[in-house]
């Protein structure tokens, strides 16, 4: 008897550690993207490429920015509500305007990209 009430025990146990499923889990989250910028610093910058109008930031040198898609022809684009913070992608590079940080725009380049 005791060793039924162990594997009782132990099945219901078992049931309740369940992970989430794997599909689940991420799903909904923006991407990140890697630059690498020619004054050796990196930027990263977390907006869905397929939902413009959701919330973006861009991290630089420890300074994470709310920064929100703008108009640019077909570039990708975003820009800080008081627009002191703008980032500008052509294909794999991309220009870095940060105006309490840097003293002018720096050039950045996809981590990706700088593998191939």
């Amino acid at each position: 008897m005791m060793c039924a009430l162990l594997l009782m025990a132990s099945a219901s146990g078992a049931v309740m550690a369940q992970p989430p499923e794997p599909a689940a889990v991420g799903r909904e989250r923006p991407l990140t993207s890697t630059w690498l910028c020619e004054n050796e610093r990196s930027v990263l910058l977390n907006a869905h490429p397929l939902r413009p109008s959701e919330e973006a930031w861009l991290t630089y040198a420890g300074t994470r920015v709310a920064v929100e898609r703008v108009r640019r022809s077909s570039d990708p684009a975003y820009a800080s509500a008081d627009g002191k913070v703008t980032w500008i992608e052509r294909g794999d590079e991309a220009m870095l305007t940060f105006e309490s940080l840097l003293d002018r725009p720096v050039l950045c380049q996809r981590k990706e990209a700088l593998r191939r």
